[in-house]
């Protein structure tokens, strides 16, 4: 079925099949001109998503916690304001990126 979709798609034949051999493993290379394109766009979430998978972010939070709850007494602002606060900036910034990227004109326009 995924096959059939490749020929709606693309507006030449020759680009159809180039497509149908990077599917089935006849790419010749893994890097491209749209892959680099695509990997240089979004770098910064992939670093943002390697360093959010690493314990880092939650030993300097621990470290911030503890620093503020011995010199400023505010170690309750930490849990009750700054983590929601992050939590409702991470949801809304993730609409706004689905929302930007969802246009796609229906797929037989095209023709």
């Amino acid at each position: 079925m995924l096959i059939g979709w490749v020929f709606f798609y693309h507006t030449d034949l020759s680009e159809a099949f180039r497509f149908l051999g990077v599917m089935f493993g006849n790419a010749g290379s893994f890097t491209g001109s749209e892959v680099s394109l695509v990997f240089r766009e979004n770098l910064i979430f992939i670093a943002l998503a390697v360093i959010a998978s690493t314990p880092v972010v939650k030993i300097l939070f621990n470290r911030l916690k503890k620093y503020l709850s011995t010199n400023t007494g505010m170690e309750v602002f930490l849990d009750d304001v700054f983590k929601p606060v992050v939590n409702v900036a991470i949801l809304i910034l993730s609409i706004i990126f689905l929302v930007g990227q969802s246009y796609n004109p229906f797929l037989y326009f095209r023709f």
